[in-house]
């Protein structure tokens, strides 16, 4: 594709999987939008390989037990999206949306590494120090074009634990250095600071009790 230049503003290329718009010097996945009907909000989405993929975290409030994402720069529910329980997660998405199985979610973001590794997928927000990077897959270009147009945030993820054993606690975890999405099976798919906790006299009976939604149809 080349470089997006001054001289190349505006222009729309084909990037091997949908099509991206060169804009302010960066190749930006051009995308599409639909409303939920549930509560008329709006949401972008791209399309790559016949899949449609929400290119924003979920922010429907309409079911129990849903925190809004808080990051580095805000906390801002329309700007971030909301994290969701693993009950409620399932029936979440809009209609004729659904969340995705793992393989979807796998197989199409290492096809769009694979076939063009010098672009990314990733969105802002993203505070990957002072986390070795052997501790991800890869982080080149996580700061670069957003090619695709997936804007892959951080969302972290919310646990609740017994604090030494008696006193309720819930914590939220790496919510600038990771990303991780339900999927249809109950698991989740998930990018940078390792997904992890350990069980110690402070922290007992841990559960996550929060990630974040990206629907596909």
């Amino acid at each position: 594709m080349g470089y997006c230049t001054a001289a190349r503003e505006g222009h729309t290329m084909f990037n091997g999987a949908n099509t991206s718009k060169c804009t302010g010097q960066k190749w930006v996945g051009v995308k599409k939008t639909f409303t939920d009907s549930r509560d008329s909000k709006k949401y972008n989405y791209v399309t790559i390989d016949g899949l449609d993929f929400m290119s924003q975290n979920l922010n429907y409030a309409g079911v129990d037990s849903t925190i809004c994402i808080s990051s580095s720069t805000a906390t801002n529910c329309d700007e971030w999206g909301r994290l969701y329980s693993p009950s409620t997660a399932a029936k979440a998405c809009p209609s004729g949306w659904r969340l995705p199985d793992s393989t979807e979610l796998h197989d199409m973001l290492t096809n769009l590494y694979n076939l063009n590794k010098f672009y990314a997928f990733y969105g802002d927000g993203w505070n990957l120090m002072p986390y070795p990077t052997a501790a991800f897959t890869d982080t080149t270009g996580w700061h670069d074009e957003d090619l695709y147009g997936l804007n892959i945030t951080p969302t972290g993820y919310e646990i609740a634990y017994l604090q030494n054993g008696m006193d309720p606690m819930r914590s939220r975890m790496a919510d600038n250095m990771s990303v991780f999405y339900w999927t249809a099976s109950g698991d989740y798919w998930g990018r940078g600071r390792p997904f992890g906790f350990y069980e110690s006299t402070q922290y007992q009976s841990v559960r996550v009790i929060g990630m974040a939604i990206r629907c596909v149809r």
